[in-house]
């Protein structure tokens, strides 16, 4: 995945691997109260995160967000 950043005349481009997704799904379950989530539910985040993951594989190039704003700044995060 893809972030770009286009602002005052400068760019970012921030490679991000999809394996880091689990990563980050895994961390906020950790911060989490454990009230919120149960042990099922944690199991059943983790299973939906890696479909996502290969599903998204053969969707390279999708555009998933693409917002300008007035001032010019733009903002795209691509597969």
């Amino acid at each position: 995945m893809r972030i770009i950043i286009k602002t005052e005349g400068r760019r970012f481009f921030i490679p991000v691997p999809l394996c880091l997704s689990g990563v980050g799904v895994r961390a906020a379950m950790r911060f989490a109260v454990k009230e919120q989530l149960s042990k099922e539910q944690k199991k059943s985040i983790l299973q939906c995160c890696k479909v996502i993951k290969k599903s998204l594989k053969g969707y390279k190039g999708l555009h998933l967000v693409d917002v300008q704003s007035a001032d010019g700044d733009e903002v795209k995060i691509i597969v």
